[in-house]
């Protein structure tokens, strides 16, 4: 898109519709495609700094080395093999979407880094990163996963405490935030969510859809009730070991998996960019696709494996579907595989999630373990 960064300019150009005694949150018309400022009101405190729109190349540049500053923070000390799947990923056109548009998210990448690595020391710290995430763009609050490795009590009385935060600041802010969810364009193209297949579908035949539509809610109560109840009784552990590395890694898995599943539940349908949060769960998963110290069954490296797999198709998806569109059909036929991929990915990291989290949480949940 032309300007560059269209993302960023919904900011810097939305303080100069405020300067102008609009309120870009409703109603932005110096932003290039008339979007509005779809934020939480703390970015408007920018504008007080002065900022407009001849910053906008500057703001994107910053939030793409903030998400290259994350990843070389993230994999410091990462492997060979690590860093190749990572490469793989960030070179690919998803990402790469999210660059050009200068998207949030990767800001949030950072922030979300930094929690993660706070936590190997503070969790105070961590904490204050999530809800710095939090404030800035919401969704980020559901890192707090990080906490479930922590004592019981601790984890449950630190929860509710962040509920309670988290709905203060949803009532104060109500009738903002109900509007940008509202506003948030849900599309099909270049996307992923439980939404995308049957809203598609719609577009040429809506009984067809509304099947798709309910469908999509069976597969997701099986795919939990799979992760709950493991049929396939994996009797082994997922272990966190005594090296940072591994627990950062671990952690990282859990923020990882569950932005995806947040984003892939109840957002719906949501922009192939933010598939970079799932960067977080490649090194744990190569782990455990490996098997290291014998801490996985074959069912655990393979679930891993197919989750690595799925991963890296729909980060190059937009590739995928030049090679198909040569074909008779090419596009569908490409669309079809990458929601089938995208599904995958979901049950996968899903039933990942609930079989590593700890003894005592799966105990909370009235989750057996199986060892």
């Amino acid at each position: 898109m032309s300007p560059q960064f269209a993302d960023v300019r919904t900011i810097t150009h939305g303080a100069e519709s405020y300067a102008q005694g609009f309120d870009p949150l409703y109603n932005n018309p110096e932003d290039p495609w008339q979007r509005k400022l779809a934020y939480p009101r703390i970015w408007q405190g920018l504008f007080s700094l002065g900022l407009n729109s001849s910053h906008s190349i500057a703001m994107g540049v910053a939030w793409l080395s903030a998400f290259l500053m994350g990843i070389g923070l993230l994999l410091k000390d990462a492997d060979n093999k690590t860093l190749f799947f990572v490469f793989l990923i960030v070179l690919s056109p998803a990402t790469l979407l999210g660059v050009e548009r200068g998207t949030l998210d990767l800001l949030m990448f950072f922030i979300l880094t930094l929690a993660i690595l706070a936590i190997q020391r503070s969790y105070f710290l961590s904490a204050a990163f999530i809800f710095t995430g939090y404030i800035l763009k919401l969704f980020p609050i559901f890192a707090w996963i990080l906490f479930v490795k922590g004592e019981r009590t601790k984890f449950i009385i630190s929860t509710l405490g962040a509920f309670f935060l988290v709905g203060l600041y949803i009532a104060f802010n109500y009738e903002d935030f109900k509007f940008i969810w509202s506003y948030v364009p849900r599309s099909t193209d270049i996307s992923f969510g439980r939404n995308v297949f049957w809203m598609a579908v719609a577009q040429s035949n809506e009984t067809i859809a509304l099947v798709a539509k309910l469908l999509s809610f069976v597969v997701i109560a099986t795919a939990f009730g799979l992760a709950y109840f493991d049929p396939f009784k994996s009797r082994t552990k997922a272990v966190i070991g005594h090296q940072n590395n591994e627990q950062l890694y671990q952690d990282g898995f859990r923020v990882g998996a569950t932005l995806y599943i947040y984003i892939f539940l109840l957002f719906g349908n949501s922009w192939d960019y933010r598939l970079i949060f799932l960067i977080f769960t490649i090194p744990q998963l190569l782990k455990w696709s490996g098997g290291a110290e014998n801490t996985e069954s074959g069912l655990i490296k393979n679930i891993s494996k197919l989750a690595l797999m799925t991963i890296i198709l729909s980060f190059w998806y937009l590739m995928v579907v030049k090679l198909f569109s040569v074909m008779p059909y090419g596009k569908k036929i490409a669309f079809i595989l990458d929601e089938v991929n995208n599904w995958v990915v979901f049950i996968t990291l899903l039933y990942l999630l609930f079989w590593s989290l700890p003894i005592k949480i799966k105990a909370l949940i009235g989750k057996r373990s199986y060892i």
